[in-house]
């Protein structure tokens, strides 16, 4: 998983780190992943879903999907309102 940020202009970044086979960090990519509202806090929910809390504009929550390829494992963010799931009564 990637570590994100959320900078005081609302832009969203991810870090990911790049390891080989013996767990070792042979580099690191810091990423845009999009432009959001003023966060005052940010939480990862439920392993895919990342809540941006913001007391000046609407909230935010995202869903986000990790996938390997090759080497580098790249992080898919959703825009738009994501499918949450269904909870029993």
């Amino acid at each position: 998983m990637g570590i994100f940020f959320d900078l005081a202009g609302g832009e969203l970044y991810v870090l990911s780190l790049v390891v080989d086979g013996m767990r070792l960090v042979r580099g690191f990519h810091f990423d845009r992943a999009a432009a959001s509202v003023l966060t005052a806090c940010l939480a990862v929910l439920d392993g895919r879903y990342l809540f941006l809390g913001s007391r000046l504009g609407n909230s935010l929550l995202l869903q986000f999907t990790e996938k390997a390829i090759g080497e580098h494992l790249v992080l898919f963010i959703r825009l738009g309102s994501p499918s949450l799931p269904q909870t029993k009564a």
